[in-house]
């Protein structure tokens, strides 16, 4: 569709998730950030859940 745009987005998530990752690390938090990029998120968190056999998923629609 607009390449461009969703690739800047990706990246500006991918950014924001570094430096969340990096914050929680520094107080000790045992963290992994993983973005995801779909169509369907339900379906897209649904899987990742499978594909990791995690416990817990965090997800952000904001920045902070």
């Amino acid at each position: 569709m607009y390449p461009a745009l969703i690739d800047s987005m990706e990246k500006q998530g991918r950014d924001l998730l570094s430096r969340a990752v990096e914050r929680a690390r520094n107080l000790g938090v045992n963290v992994e950030g993983l973005l995801e990029v779909g169509t369907d998120a339900a379906e897209t968190i649904i899987n990742v859940a499978n594909n990791l056999n995690v416990d817990l998923i965090i997800v952000g629609s904001r920045g902070g």
